[in-house]
């Protein structure tokens, strides 16, 4: 369970109100035992509700006797002839109805402000989510302007030469891009135009040399045809080929299983 989400949910207000169940006030029990963020939550919510409570008492007008008196009254629990209640029990009951009638004008205003402090924390976790998503979107953008400006130094160094793998027969539509470095044997791989693969498959590139096949690297499909990915480096290729292999790649090429080829 997500703590922040818990202390969010307003299942805490709800408690210093006396609105749980026993078995969501077990829950809170045990959460605050195990969470020093809930303990502190609970506690907050708490204070804020005997802070409030300070805050807003007040004495009651003079004039409150006189209406509590006619109520009484015309409820028939007293005679209108008399000046006060007569009995101590009325006084006790006058009080205690005083008393039950603050206590629920009161609960009911914190009560309200309690929600709404509830509601001012799923706000804020709120906010904390789309933050982090912004950050994330950010960062994820960032990584591609630098994977852009990669792919610029590599596409406009004269050093490398781009080599075009076209689609062999039955793979007409297929394409990919090579791009080599003859100094220094770097080599790196666009894959314009090549199927997604199943997960227990990869796509291997070879680089020819002296008739036999060399290991450049395996790649995943998943990784979508605007990468550019740099391989194992080349020294002295005649061609390169692309493979379908499984996954982890193989030591020889399995040729009826070729995709893409193409000469420096």
């Amino acid at each position: 369970m997500n703590i922040q989400d818990y202390i969010s949910s307003g299942i805490i207000e709800s408690h210093v109100l006396g609105l749980t169940s026993p078995a969501e006030d077990a829950e809170l029990t045990r959460m605050s035992e195990q969470h020093p963020e809930v303990r502190e939550a609970l506690r907050e919510a708490e204070e804020a509700l005997v802070s409030y409570g300070l805050l807003h008492s007040k004495t009651p007008p003079a004039s409150a006797k006189g209406k509590i008196f006619k109520t009484l009254v015309d409820d028939g629990q007293i005679h209108p002839d008399e000046k006060a209640p007569p009995l101590r029990s009325s006084k006790t009951a006058l009080l205690r109805t005083i008393a039950v009638a603050a206590s629920v004008l009161f609960l009911a205003t914190v009560g309200f402000h309690l929600i709404r402090m509830g509601d001012f924390r799923r706000q804020i976790r709120q906010l904390e989510q789309e933050k982090a998503a912004l950050i994330a979107q950010n960062e994820t953008f960032m990584a591609q302007i630098q994977g852009a400006r990669h792919e610029m130094k590599v596409v406009g160094d004269p050093a490398f030469t781009s080599v075009v793998l076209s689609g062999v027969a039955g793979h007409d539509n297929s394409r990919a891009v090579v791009y080599w470095n003859t100094a220094s044997q770097a080599v790196y791989l666009k894959p314009t135009d090549l199927p997604a693969l199943p997960q227990d498959k990869q796509y291997q590139l070879w680089g020819i040399v002296d008739g036999q096949p060399v290991n450049a690297g395996t790649y995943d499909s998943a990784v979508g045809d605007q990468a550019l990915l740099q391989m194992l480096s080349i020294e002295n290729a005649d061609m390169f080929a692309i493979t379908i292999e499984p996954t982890g790649g193989s030591d020889q090429p399995t040729l009826d299983q070729m995709v893409v080829a193409g000469k420096p």
